[in-house]
């Protein structure tokens, strides 16, 4: 009969209604237990709602036991093996009998299962209407995480890599066949690609474990697990360093494969995206963006986010000196004007250059110098060369900067003898520069007067390398001491991948042993060893 059907619905769905509100209250476990979360965004969460999923198992829930509340999440990271797990604190309800969420999700944790699950699927329809809608593109495109692996963990595999700063994820590394059981010898840049089955993951019957548990008496909830990686990596960048006196900063000649290895465990830190649509139009390299936090900005023309738009970030000096440096790419043919006007506008005492315009046949960097004494004009920027200087391994140049009636008087040091893909043989030249840099951006007391612009091609390289040694010849002088490790952390902190590889990091060293070389001893136990 119908009506016998009707109040049989009825009855069933007041019955759900009471198990939901009842099972909702012993979950909360009574007034004063709070719960956070720490919370995964998944579009295809599904989490099961009868009560046999969230009652704890030999024990009640709220009646103080420690036994953990497990609940089933399909399509999470349980399918890759993860071991992590989440714990969420439920909060006494507000009137209107919702838990209060409280937590926001982990960087790397949302990278994963950004990659693990988006998709934008379109029909033939909707893919004729992109061409409609390219800013929607490329917002898209910039929300994709680059995925990049942090190191390599294969000493000497740098030299078979084409780009310093692309190199093969570990889990899908492809090998060769070794030899003599030496890592190297099977070592090539290449990954495997899944080409069948990519869109079974994100209909995956595979599901995740989240725990709840009894909170500490102090009232703090109990947190499973390990941090994601991007809290490792700040958290190791702010932290790591290796402070070395002037005896074992000698020593470290007989231990190379040491300072690779340290080398290697320093997080990139390079930015996923830069949210500035078009700015790649303005980036020499794809893959080389500025840090956000610490980035250059240009006056703005009509609150136009792009036109302030330059791929630069500040870098710190020694003992923290703020905004000491200037590190960013050698500018590209319509950004002569963009570099400039940051010169003038950071009222720059000096500009380092360390590299050719061109090198091995490819562009690194667009001339922005007037040939010999002559006037180049950028735009609505006048720069005059006044005087010029050869030195060993680099020049010197007088330049006048002139925008209307600002104006400003600065030093240019162009570094011309570093070898294509490899480090100096020699440092001489290099601390040669770098003292004379250093006594430009100072005044007649010793006083800062400005950043000093430093750039190669991308501007990361021997960027870093140049700013890691000026930093560590002062640290030595003052301290009779210097941390390399901690000076590369301090940098990567400012700009992404700054010194890019081992050799540059073991040159460094080098070149600060040979500073040291030059410095009196500080007392008998700290002489030369022979």
């Amino acid at each position: 009969m119908p009506w016998l059907l009707v109040a049989a619905i009825a009855v069933g769905t007041v019955a759900t209604v009471l198990a939901a509100v009842f099972v909702a209250h012993r979950v909360r476990g009574g007034p004063g237990k709070v719960v956070t979360q720490q919370w995964i965004p998944h579009h295809v969460l599904r989490m099961s709602t009868g009560s046999a999923d969230i009652q704890p198992p030999g024990g009640r829930a709220g009646d103080g036991t420690s036994e953990p509340i497990r609940i089933k999440a399909k399509g999470l990271l349980e399918r890759r093996c993860s071991s992590s797990s989440l714990t969420i604190q439920l909060q006494q309800a507000e009137e209107d009998g919702e838990p209060i969420v409280i937590g926001s999700p982990a960087r790397q944790c949302e990278a994963a299962e950004y990659l693990a699950s988006a998709g934008n699927r379109l029909s033939r329809r909707e893919l004729r209407l992109t061409e409609e809608n390219v800013a929607a593109l490329q917002a898209e495109f910039w929300d994709i995480p680059l995925n990049f692996p942090d190191k390599c963990d294969i000493v000497g595999a740098s030299t078979k890599n084409r780009y310093k700063t692309v190199m093969p994820n570990e889990h899908t590394r492809v090998t060769l066949p070794g030899v003599n059981e030496d890592p190297l010898s099977s070592y090539i840049n290449a990954n495997w690609i899944r080409a069948k089955g990519l869109l079974e993951r994100r209909c995956s019957s595979s599901s995740l474990t989240i725990q709840l548990q009894q909170a500490e008496e102090d009232g703090e909830p109990i947190v499973i697990g390990s941090p994601a990686r991007q809290c490792e990596a700040a958290e190791y960048l702010a932290s790591a360093g290796n402070r070395l006196s002037r005896r074992e900063l000698r020593l470290t000649e007989e231990n190379v494969a040491a300072l690779q290895a340290e080398f290697w465990d320093i997080p990139l830190n390079f930015p996923d995206k830069c949210d500035i649509v078009g700015a790649s139009t303005k980036n020499r390299y794809k893959t080389v963006m500025p840090n956000e936090h610490t980035r250059v900005t240009l006056p703005g023309v009509n609150e136009d986010p792009l036109s302030s738009y330059i791929n630069a970030n500040w870098i710190r000096g020694y003992d923290n000196e703020e905004r000491a440096y200037i590190a960013t790419q050698g500018p590209l043919a319509h950004t002569l004007e963009d570099f400039w006007q940051m010169v003038l506008s950071r009222r720059a005492p000096a500009v380092v250059m360390i590299t050719k315009l061109r090198e091995n046949g490819r562009i690194k960097c667009a001339g922005y110098l007037p040939e010999t004494r002559q006037k180049a004009t950028f735009g609505k920027i006048e720069v005059t060369v006044k005087r010029i200087l050869p030195r060993n391994g680099y020049t010197l140049r007088h330049i006048s900067v002139k925008r209307g009636k600002e104006q400003l008087q600065l030093q240019h040091f162009w570094f011309t003898a570093w070898p294509d893909h490899r480090t100096p043989e020699d440092s001489e030249q290099l601390l040669q520069m770098a003292a004379e840099v250093e006594a430009a951006r100072r005044d007649s007391e010793g006083n800062p007067t400005g950043p000093v612009v430093v750039h190669c091609s991308a501007g990361i390289g021997r960027t870093g390398c140049f700013i890691a040694i000026s930093i560590g010849t002062s640290q030595l002088m003052e301290e009779g001491g210097v941390d390399v490790l901690g000076i590369v952390c301090g940098m990567r902190q400012g700009r992404g991948g700054m010194v890019q590889t081992a050799e540059q990091y073991i040159f460094i060293h080098r070149a600060l042993r040979d500073f040291e070389a030059c410095l009196p001893p500080l007392d008998a136990s700290d002489r030369r060893i022979n």
